[in-house]
């Protein structure tokens, strides 16, 4: 089993920062890079990449941070035209495949945020005119190809298979920020469709195919409305990978082992695996490999850290007479192992006790939409809950923000006993792949903080100001906010969202000795009590990288709540 923490902005002793300066001499300008492409779109673990980055001002870049362990420096020797650029980049063997992140650092500021691949396949660039089958590019599996959609075009790649073999085609491409909604085939020499895939994995492509019989293949790749140019990126991955969509349990308890298989819908070969997550590192993701025994490609789930016990379901549990008993705090793991299976749940609590229940799917994975419903012993419905979503670009409304809830609710007993919890998938979908899990905690009233950006800029010495929003629901009172993770010698000011109110702005001060072109990163958190119970609550920053994604409905988790600084330049 191998499994890496993705970036840590609360212990200095996690994964440090990765960052490599290369100071340059001459003018600087004020304007931060800008990243347009990158290729390759990832790197191989255990080996050195040689990015190759267009954009703007990228004659002011002194170095390259990363959202995962590596070390990276400027190739020098070039001439700076600001339009291209060549670093080398090395990240460690063991680290996993997956989603991360990279940005531009320079005197001027950070870049934008581009979305980046660890990715173990070889891989080859793709520029060659391969829009007929007649002019189809030969692969050889497992191996990927980095490429992009052109408009009104197919994209053609051929392939052998032997009787039997069994291979699994994935594209990538909304999932790391491009504008393809890709649609793929698998075609014989004929060009007759054997296999097709579209919106499989959120809006991209991928499927699961065996070969008949011995032959040559085609893979033909498109935008769906036949769109194309440089923002239609994307990989395509081909080999003996397993389809996978999330952990069970979709979360471990911290500092605690816990036993993990993969849900997905070819997993059933994948080995459980035995994983132990940092204490303290609550909230956190990780990115974890999955590869089948003896397999030469891997695939990867994100599994977070949990600060509950993390209870699995207890079959039979499908009907209200036969609900498992669950003692809260708590988080419930279950799975819709075929079409139209319910599990329910029996919870108790003493007249006035308060509880909020919340799901917990395609946040992490898991292609369910969840359905709750809290009855009476006996049956009566007490109240029901599904996914719900504001997106402030359909609104006009002004000062609402961007959220996601896969299904809550808050319950308050009105007398000793018991509720039941009856959950679903929505339309009555069953599978390997549906799993689900459940919070269960006291409550006090809900709230949710969200920071306003992901990206921000002072001089040393100086200071720059992170606004916090706060979307409440049934709790009215003051939220203190602290940041978490800033290096040395840079502090942050006490702030507190009053009573009633619905944001604050906390100040972060810059140390006076830091570098133009240093990058730090920090998360804002609070503390709440709930009787006993402390809950520590992280702001999120899914509005934002919705902003910078605005494609990508569900971020990469291992971003969320990551905010970034940089020093820059004095002004003269």
């Amino acid at each position: 089993m191998i499994f890496r923490k993705i970036h840590d902005g609360v212990s200095r002793r996690a994964l440090p920062l990765c960052l490599a300066l290369v100071l340059l001499g001459g003018p600087l300008a004020a304007k931060p890079p800008k990243i347009n492409t990158v290729r390759p779109l990832a790197a191989v673990p255990g080996k050195t990449t040689e990015l190759v980055i267009t954009g703007e001002g990228l004659e002011t870049a002194t170095g390259l941070w990363t959202s995962f362990g590596s070390k990276s420096s400027i190739i020098a020797g070039e001439k700076r035209d600001g339009k291209s650029l060549r670093i080398k980049l090395s990240i460690p063997a063991e680290t996993p495949v997956g989603i991360g992140a990279i940005r531009l650092a320079g005197p001027g500021g950070l870049s934008n945020l581009e979305l980046f691949l660890i990715d173990g396949l070889a891989v080859r660039t793709v520029s060659e005119d391969n829009t007929s089958a007649a002019t189809a590019i030969s692969l050889e599996p497992p191996c990927a190809i980095d490429s992009q959609a052109k408009a009104e075009r197919r994209d053609f790649y051929s392939f052998k298979a032997r009787a039997g073999q069994s291979l699994s085609f994935e594209v990538m491409s909304q999932r790391i920020g491009s504008a393809l909604d890709p649609v793929l085939r698998i075609l014989d020499a004929d060009g007759r469709e054997l296999a097709f895939s579209d919106d499989a994995a959120g809006a991209d492509s991928r499927l699961a195919w065996r070969a008949e019989k011995d032959g040559e293949y085609l893979i033909e790749l498109r935008d769906i409305t036949y769109r194309g140019g440089e923002s239609f990126s994307y990989r395509l991955r081909v080999g003996d990978f397993p389809l996978v969509s999330a952990p069970y349990p979709m979360r471990a308890e911290q500092a605690k082992k816990t036993k993990v298989t993969i849900a997905g819908e070819s997993s059933a070969e994948v080995e459980p695996r035995e994983v132990r997550l940092p204490g303290g590192s609550h909230g956190r993701a990780f990115s974890l490999a999955a590869r089948r025994p003896g397999g030469r490609s891997s695939s990867f789930v994100t599994i977070l850290s949990s600060d509950l016990p993390e209870l699995l379901e207890n079959e039979p549990n499908n009907q209200s007479e036969s609900a498992a008993r669950v003692s809260h705090p708590c988080a419930i793991n279950g799975r819709f192992s075929s079409k139209g299976d319910r599990d329910f749940y029996s919870i108790a609590g003493k007249k006035g006790d308060r509880i909020l229940i919340r799901g917990e799917t395609r946040l992490s994975g898991s292609p369910t939409d969840l359905y709750l419903r809290l009855e009476k012993p006996g049956g009566g419905k007490i109240t029901d809950a599904e996914d719900q979503s504001y997106d402030p670009g359909k609104d006009k409304q002004k000062g609402k923000n961007y959220y996601f809830d896969e299904g809550s609710i808050d319950h308050t007993f009105t007398e000793d006993g018991v509720v039941i919890l009856m959950v679903e998938d929505l339309t009555g979908r069953g599978g390997p792949e549906h799993v689900y899990r459940i919070e269960v905690r006291p409550s006090r009233g809900r709230f949710s903080l969200e920071l306003s950006d992901t990206l921000y800029h002072a001089p040393a010495g100086g200071d720059f100001k992170v606004k916090v929003h706060c979307r409440r629901n049934g709790y009215d009172g003051p939220i203190e906010l602290e940041a978490a993770g800033l290096p040395p010698g840079t502090k942050a000011a006490k702030a507190r969202i009053d009573k009633g109110k619905t944001s604050a702005e906390l100040s972060i001060s810059l140390g006076k000795d830091l570098q133009p072109g240093f990058i730090g990163t920090f998360r804002i958190f609070t503390t709440i009590q709930i009787g006993e119970e402390a809950e520590r609550l992280e702001a999120g920053t899914r509005e934002a990288l919705r902003k910078d994604f605005p494609r990508l409905f569900h971020p990469p988790r291992v971003l969320d709540g990551l905010a970034g600084f940089a020093v820059t330049a004095r002004k003269k």
